[in-house]
């Protein structure tokens, strides 16, 4: 069986994805180390619209086939 560390991206391009409810581009896999249970675990970078980024559980992550209108964020409004 594959894993998610076996997936390549070859180019420079970030992958839609919905996180949480929210959408964003993912940017890559990141491989945690537990030092208390010696565990390694998956997570993966997802930048939001916000411009926030945070590290995501590989469960919470939905990928797109879309690409977000070219990741073309409309600015929010400022009140």
């Amino acid at each position: 069986m594959a894993s998610c560390l076996d997936i390549v991206v070859s180019t420079n391009e970030y992958r839609p994805c919905f996180a949480y409810g929210q959408k964003g581009l993912f940017h890559r896999w990141i491989i945690k180390h537990d030092v208390i249970y010696k565990d390694e675990y998956v997570k993966g970078l997802v930048e939001f619209e916000n411009g926030h980024v945070a590290e995501i559980s590989r469960e919470s992550i939905q990928f797109c086939d879309n690409k977000f209108k070219e990741y073309n964020f409309k600015e929010r409004e400022e009140k």
